[in-house]
């Protein structure tokens, strides 16, 4: 039954979520801003736009920027 969700990662916390739903919707209902965080899945950089596979493992960077 695991497989049906997928797994995000924030500052070293799992939070387990839904499968076959996009990026942005989940990081909304988990109250992540999309504009302050880069999502890697596998290696590579994803947009909030993309689908939620089951078993994902998607790592959320908090974006920093300074002057």
């Amino acid at each position: 039954m695991a497989e049906s969700n997928a797994t995000l990662i924030l500052n070293k916390e799992k939070l387990q979520c839904r499968s076959k739903t996009p990026l942005w919707k989940v990081m909304q209902e988990n109250q992540i801003s999309v504009s302050a965080h880069l999502a890697i899945r596998s290696g590579e950089l994803i947009t909030d736009d993309e689908m939620i596979n089951p078993g994902d493992l998607i790592e959320l960077i908090p974006v920093v920027s300074g002057g």
